[in-house]
């Protein structure tokens, strides 16, 4: 999606483009200017995607920043593209947050997204809104006892908890109006009270900077947090790919449901779904099945549990 949108990241053929969206014209490519920038974040080791430069202004045509895990090292003239490890992620934090709380606007949008994450109890007991007052009363030119500071609360953080802080640290200082947003799999190092959390904080920021953020997900738990109107399901077989929209309302849905009916056919041929299916294959009956469990079964599982043996005797009377 970067490459639809940055000039010189090659022909349209393969880089694909953006369009608009009607039922009642045909689609039309967007304008060169209906984005004023663009920020990635991706924070996986598999990535396979190789970043632009980071472009800031504005002047020389879109803007560009990347959040993430790599680095470019230019080494006898070759470029070579690196992980960086927690310190170097430890640095970009306090740089991004040096950048914002210079800024009042950004400083109060940062704040605001930090109290969001503080419905997360490790985030509430880090009382991470102090780092404004430090950075105030530190005099030195280079905010040291600020940096200390930063750079002690983030080595003490959980890898998920840095991620989030980091990603929405330089959100707050690169989004402005008009940017795109794109994420992939956020819930990759959260557990979903976190996510959630951090879903709803991001919300708020594209609404208050005007941006907007496509992201890319398996979790039920992001999609929670947006209506269906802003959910789009992908399912690939082999080459094709096919955009559905979701049947029922997202927001607020129980995970349960939105894990059916978005991964539908894969969750009814994998985990405790599968061990089920095998048992009633077996002609066992419900009581005996759940037995076998040692009445270990959830109250989804007996649900689904009866269901399976009501359709597989129906079927055998069926063919009697």
């Amino acid at each position: 999606m970067v490459d639809a949108l940055i000039p010189n990241r090659g022909d349209v053929i393969d880089t694909g483009y953006f369009a608009t969206s009607s039922h009642w014209v045909d689609p039309s490519v967007l304008n060169e200017d209906y984005f004023a920038g663009v920020v990635s974040v991706s924070f996986s080791v598999f990535d396979p995607f190789t970043p632009p430069e980071d472009q800031p202004d504005a002047n020389a045509g879109m803007r560009y920043h990347y959040v993430g895990l790599k680095k470019r090292v230019v080494h006898q003239n070759q470029e070579h593209w690196v992980l960086k490890d927690k310190n170097g992620l430890c640095q970009d934090l306090i740089k991004s947050l040096k950048l914002c709380l210079a800024l009042t606007a950004k400083r109060n949008r940062w704040v605001n997204a930090v109290i969001k994450l503080e419905s997360d109890f490790n985030f509430a007991e880090m009382d991470l809104c102090r780092l404004t007052n430090i950075y105030d009363s530190d005099s030195s030119d280079n905010k040291s006892q600020f940096s200390n500071t930063a750079k002690n609360l983030f080595d003490r953080m959980s890898s998920g908890h840095a991620i989030v802080l980091l990603t929405l640290t330089k959100l707050v200082e690169t989004v402005e109006e008009k940017t795109l947003v794109l994420l992939d799999e956020p819930e990759s190092h959260l557990h979903p009270p976190l996510l959630s959390a951090f879903t709803r904080a991001l919300s708020e920021l594209l609404v208050n900077r005007n941006g907007v953020a496509i992201i890319a997900t398996h979790s039920p738990v992001v999609l929670q947090e947006v209506p269906k109107s802003c959910v789009s399901i992908l399912r690939r077989t082999r080459l094709v790919l096919n955009v559905d929209p979701p049947e029922n309302e997202t927001f607020a849905e129980n995970v349960g449901i939105l894990t059916r009916e978005v991964f539908g056919l894969e969750v009814s041929k994998s985990g405790f779904h599968d061990l089920l299916v095998r048992s009633v294959d077996e002609g066992k009956s419900y009581e005996e099945i759940e037995q076998e469990y040692q009445s270990q079964l959830g109250f989804e599982g007996k649900a689904i549990l009866r269901s399976m043996i009501m359709i597989r005797d129906t079927q055998a009377g069926a063919e009697e």
